[in-house]
Formats: C-alpha cells, structure tokens, sequence
C-alpha cells in the first residue's frame, strides 16, 4: 500500500482531487449550399422532431409541445456519446424569424452550444450558415467543427434526395 501524501504545514492527509476533464470553449462558423429555396431549407431545420432523419449523432427528438415552433420552444434530443453511451440535450429556441433565422440553445451538463442558423437566397438556393458558440466542450474545436460539417452535409442531402451513407 502506498504512503498518503500529507500537508507539510498541517500534517493532515492530502487528498487528492477527482481528474478534472479538458474542457473547451471556441467558436465556429460553417456555410453549405442547399439546392432548394430558403423557405425549404428553413422548414425542414425548424422541424426539431426531425433532425434524427438526417443527424447521425441524434438518436431522438422529442418536442415538449405540439405548438408551431417558436420563441421558447422546448426540445430533448438523445444524442451518442463516447463509445456506446447516450447524452441527453436540452434544446430552446431563442430567436426565430421565418425563413431568415433560427436560434437554437443546446445543453447537457456543463457543454453549452448557442446556435444562429442563418437563411439566405443564393440563387435558386440557399445559403444556410451556422455559427456555433461553445462553452465547455469536451470536444476540440476541429472535432467539433468536422461533425457540424457532416451533419450539413446530411441536411443538405436529405433535401435534396442524394443518397447520404448513414
């Protein structure tokens, strides 16, 4: 059995403390190009119950209310975690403009991700922009920032009926 190490002015035991795991805060910002109008692209993100169509880290969504999404909304999505586990989020809508804005606050534990998807014309089709401000990460910036790029993309296939290698 190892020695307890002991305060050299008190004499009394050191206990350590539990590991405390990384935690990261950065911000990113991603653009994709969805060939369909804006007002589409709006709808089908808006629609909170159905981002397990086409976002392979969430497992279920399920709406706390079956009023039309608005300011105030509520959402819990289960979503992967490490290895086999599951996550449960909490989502609420805090700005929503039909069509040209979705603000959307993500939480679990002490990770917070404060979304602002932005709509724009570009074209025939949209412009759809996110920037992500995350607090408490467990998760890199890069790490972060390569699943939000795959997530668009599936959005955007989905849409647009590419077959999308789920």
């Amino acid at each position: 059995m190892m020695p307890q190490a002991a305060d050299p002015a008190t004499g009394s035991p050191v206990i350590p403390e539990p590991r405390r795991v990384s935690s990261w805060a950065f911000k990113v910002v991603q653009t994709v190009i969805v060939d369909r109008p804006p007002a589409t692209v709006f709808a089908y993100r808006a629609e909170l119950a159905k981002t397990p169509e086409w976002h392979r880290g969430v497992v279920s969504a399920s709406l706390e209310s079956m009023d039309p999404i608005a300011i105030g909304s509520r959402c819990t999505e289960l979503r992967k975690g490490a290895g086999d586990s599951t996550e449960d989020w909490e989502l609420e809508v805090t700005d929503y403009e039909p069509t040209v804005l979705l603000s959307i606050v993500n939480r679990c534990d002490e990770w917070e991700v404060s979304e602002l998807h932005q709509f724009a014309n570009y074209g025939p089709a949209t412009r759809y922009t996110v920037t992500a401000d995350v607090t408490g990460s467990p998760v890199p910036g890069g790490a972060y920032q390569k699943a939000l790029v795959q997530s668009l993309l599936q959005l955007k296939w989905a849409l647009e009926g590419v077959p999308s290698h789920r």
